[in-house]
């Protein structure tokens, strides 16, 4: 996956997969029950877990994906 990138001003500007996984998973309605799965481990999470993150990134990680 592609490292984040500094933008002109400084900021961290996050990778395109990182965007589109915060905005499928920051949607999702609360979901106490549900499980997520870690790709890369194959650790099961708490789904409710992912909406506690604040970017994408932390997101793609918890996913196994970053």
């Amino acid at each position: 996956m592609e490292q984040q990138k500094q933008d002109e001003t400084g900021g961290k500007e996050e990778c395109q997969l990182c965007r589109i996984t915060y905005s499928i998973y920051s949607n999702f309605p609360p979901m106490p029950s549900a499980m997520a799965l870690n790709a890369e481990t194959g650790e099961w999470f708490p789904f409710d877990r992912l909406k506690s993150y604040s970017n994408g990134y932390e997101m793609a990680e918890a996913l196994g994906y970053a």
